[in-house]
């Protein structure tokens, strides 16, 4: 295949297939005639990249991930070891989540009249909550 028609049947632009190549996430294709010229397993590694970037993989990851696809035995486990170490940073980033979602709810929530106050009682809770002495808040 032409990369006109890889391109129309993956839904990315030309521009973003030779990226993904020069960036090794897709093997080099072969040159016919000046043009590259990719086989069928092209859509599975385009499949795969798509998807790897809309879970989050970064392109780092995205090129350990795809290093050999059809590898089957050391790509699955490399891709397991990828996606488990994926949902950890993601529950790390669900955690900050809450954590910030509570911050800014007291925040909202503040009883304090001035700024000073306030900082010295959102701090103070942060602090209580993490075991530290806590400075005096409003009265």
């Amino acid at each position: 295949m032409k990369i006109g028609e890889v391109s129309r049947r993956s839904g990315l632009p030309a521009s973003t297939i030779r990226f993904y190549e020069t960036q090794g996430l897709l093997p080099p294709a072969p040159r016919v005639r000046g043009q590259r010229s990719y086989g069928p397993e092209a859509l599975d590694y385009l499949r795969l990249v798509s998807w790897a970037r809309r879970v989050g993989f970064r392109m780092k990851e995205v090129r350990e991930l795809v290093g050999r696809l059809n590898d089957d035995g050391p790509q699955k486990a490399r891709m397991r070891r990828a996606i488990a170490g994926k949902i950890r940073e993601l529950d790390q980033w669900v955690d900050r989540a809450r954590t910030m979602r509570r911050a800014l709810r007291a925040a909202d929530s503040c009883p304090c009249l001035s700024l000073a106050d306030c900082a010295r009682f959102l701090v103070g809770r942060v602090s209580a909550r993490r075991g530290l002495q806590s400075p005096p808040g409003p009265g």
